[in-house]
């Protein structure tokens, strides 16, 4: 049976999920854009969904995207529940009011379309973070409390892998994480992010006195330092 809509299939090699992006962004051509795993699925009427929404703010031109909540294996259990529809700016909405987890972002896409990750040499992972910074500075979204998207976590390291993911993406890591230290962020976040920061850059292979020197965030990189060092310790496998 002939599909509805058209469906464009790009193939590439793997090199990784922001370096796709990269390539994706210029060739879209459609009003609004999701990124969806692998292993993630719209509910059943997910695109009407959308749809329903987008009509009530396509004429507002400071909308950047939708968030909507992405369901735990199933369409009644978010991973992070939204508890109101709200416009606001997502990076600093969710860092002021602690919320770290996942959601499903529909982009507007002429709002992204110019942005473009840096790329690392041999590097593969580093997370969707400075899209969403990004495109914060400048637009707005609409949280949606509803469950758009279904995936599941796999049980057991999780925090592990993330650990080895970044380590082993140092350069993106550090790249990414530098972002958080300006001012524009709250100062705890700040010191969070510090000893990630300090962490990753003492598990590789980057000369840390040199890094701190050309850092514009010696202060916070100062304070943060020991704590970094001691979590260092821990032995971690990252082969």
């Amino acid at each position: 049976q002939e599909a509805p809509f058209q469906v464009k299939l790009i193939k590439n090699k793997n090199i990784g999920k922001y370096k796709e992006m990269n390539k994706v962004f210029p060739i879209i051509d459609t009003e609004l854009l999701l990124f969806l795993d692998s292993d993630d699925y719209l509910i059943d009427d997910g695109v009407e969904m959308i749809k329903e929404k987008w009509e009530q703010y396509q004429n507002d031109s400071n909308i950047g995207s939708l968030i909507f909540e992405r369901g735990n294996g199933n369409d009644k259990d978010p991973f992070y529940k939204i508890s109101q529809e709200i416009i606001s700016h997502r990076y600093y909405y969710l860092i002021k009011n602690k919320q770290y987890g996942d959601y499903s972002d529909v982009f507007v896409t002429k709002h992204i379309k110019s942005y473009r990750f840096p790329e690392f040499s041999g590097e593969k992972f580093m997370s969707e973070g400075p899209l969403y910074y990004w495109l914060s500075q400048k637009y707005k979204s609409i949280f949606i409390p509803n469950i758009l998207t279904i995936g599941a976590y796999q049980t057991g390291g999780l925090t592990r892998n993330i650990r080895k993911n970044q380590i082993n993406n140092y350069q993106g890591t550090l790249y990414e994480t530098n972002l958080y230290l300006n001012k524009d962020t709250p100062f705890l976040f700040r010191i969070k992010k510090a000893i990630l920061f300090n962490y990753v850059t003492l598990k590789s292979p980057q000369n840390y006195r040199k890094v701190f020197l050309h850092s514009e965030h010696k202060f916070l990189l100062c304070i943060s330092l020991l704590p970094a060092y001691l979590l260092s310790l821990k032995k971690i496998d990252v082969s």
